[in-house]
């Protein structure tokens, strides 16, 4: 089911069903997003039997990850809202948002609009929170097959980790 979002005095839809579950760029930012920042928390554990070195080596790629994911965060967080608009506004819905230009359009309009309520989605971490939560409602993790593939993966990490792999089953 879809969420209302109203946003310059007029309704737009987002859900993610079959056109975000079709826009490659929708699955490929998220993967990255949840698979970059999960692991941001595990720099202070590492693997048994690692030489000094290694550990070194291993704990600059968890955070050059981290890095990675957390500068992508504003792309990610407007890939994720055009795939949830695509459905009812883009090609087969009323045409209004065609593009990752036009969201961005009705995205600035939102987070304006937003800064005046109280506990609005005012920045984009929030967006991407708004969005997955959706996407859980939704079913998308189930439906693109991402609950199978991420949630075993995330089975047993971090809070954040168990937190996302439990909106990608839709819990």
């Amino acid at each position: 089911m879809y969420k209302t979002l109203t946003i310059g005095g007029k309704d737009y839809k987002l859900e993610y069903t079959i056109e975000a579950s079709l826009y490659g760029d929708c699955i490929e930012k998220l993967i990255t997003f949840i698979s970059k920042t999960a692991g941001a928390t595990e720099v202070e554990k590492t693997p048994k039997g690692m030489t000094d070195e290694e550990i070194v080596q291993y704990k600059r790629g968890l955070m050059q990850n981290a890095i990675n994911g957390i500068s992508n965060i504003p792309d990610t967080a407007l890939t994720l809202f055009y795939a949830g608009l695509m459905e009812y506004h883009g090609e087969d819905g009323d045409r209004t948002i065609l593009s990752k230009r036009d969201a961005k359009a009705l995205l600035k309009t939102f987070f304006k609009e937003e800064e005046e309520k109280e506990n609005g989605c005012t920045d984009f971490t929030a967006l991407i929170a708004l969005c997955m939560e959706q996407m859980g409602e939704d079913g998308f993790f189930r439906k693109t097959g991402l609950e199978k593939v991420l949630a075993p993966n995330m089975a047993g990490k971090n809070r954040a980790s168990r937190r996302a792999a439990a909106k990608a089953s839709g819990k």
